[in-house]
């Protein structure tokens, strides 16, 4: 498992102040045939011309979290459909670690926070919602990404 950056390229850097997880990326995993049968779906219900799948497994320790983003970098839109499905057993409210979704046109509004129990999958617009993982007390664990419109 790697440090998570923020940034891609030149300006890609690690800030734990930022973002405090640990990641692997997935690259041949069963989960990901799981996502491509979700991938046609979309496609299928929405139009949404999604054509692969990137994912990662992320592991913030206690104390940590991620600021609020927006998951496509900046100048770039192949990122459409972002999601986590949560892998922690027996969570509690007071471990903190949810997931807080904002209003795209108020930046300040939450609309939405999930706890990030074992089982859930959540699925949002990667480009519209700003989105925060707030820090919890315990270690928190997800497979997280991105289904996106461009081929490898």
């Amino acid at each position: 498992m790697n440090k998570a950056s923020i940034g891609r390229g030149s300006t890609k850097t690690v800030q734990k102040e930022i973002r405090g997880d640990f990641i692997l990326w997935l690259d041949e995993h069963p989960f990901l045939e799981s996502l491509e049968v979700i991938r046609q779906k979309l496609n299928e219900f929405f139009f949404l011309g999604l054509k692969r799948v990137e994912a990662h497994f992320a592991f913030y320790p206690p104390g940590t979290g991620y600021e609020k983003h927006i998951d496509n970098h900046r100048g770039l839109s192949h990122r459409k459909i972002t999601f986590v499905l949560y892998l922690n057993e027996n969570w509690q409210k007071s471990h903190g670690g949810e997931l807080s979704l904002y209003n795209p046109e108020k930046d300040d509004e939450r609309i939405a926070q999930v706890e990030p129990t074992l089982g859930t999958l959540i699925l949002f617009r990667s480009d519209l919602f700003p989105h925060q993982v707030e820090k919890s007390t315990t270690n928190r664990q997800s497979l997280t990404g991105w289904f996106r419109d461009d081929a490898l």
